[in-house]
């Protein structure tokens, strides 16, 4: 199992709740930057920043909340995790390493 980490921290967790994520989804996030694990099909879209797979992947609550997700990524995110497949990668490549 991947070493855990904290790179969110309660403030940018408490962050998801402000902007509207659905608590469901929360753990697939923490899960990816706490312990390097890619989430389902929707959010590795979402932090890919590929919108238009993202909304084909949507169920009915989330296909409303771009806008939300999109938010708490682009002013919440530590940088270079999200935002292009090669960031995605990388980040959890990092996760490898220390294995």
């Amino acid at each position: 199992m991947p070493k855990i980490r904290d790179c969110l921290g309660k403030k940018r967790k408490a962050k998801l709740f402000e902007c509207g994520i659905p608590e469901s989804m929360h753990g697939g996030i923490i899960r990816y930057y706490e312990r390097g694990i890619p989430p389902g099909d929707f959010l590795c879209a979402v932090i890919n920043n590929d919108l238009r797979e993202a909304m084909g992947r949507a169920d009915d609550v989330n296909r409303h909340l771009m806008f939300q997700y999109m938010m708490w990524f682009y002013n919440n995110a530590p940088g270079g995790t999200w935002g292009y497949p090669t960031a995605v990668k990388d980040y959890l490549a990092t996760f490898k390493q220390e294995d």
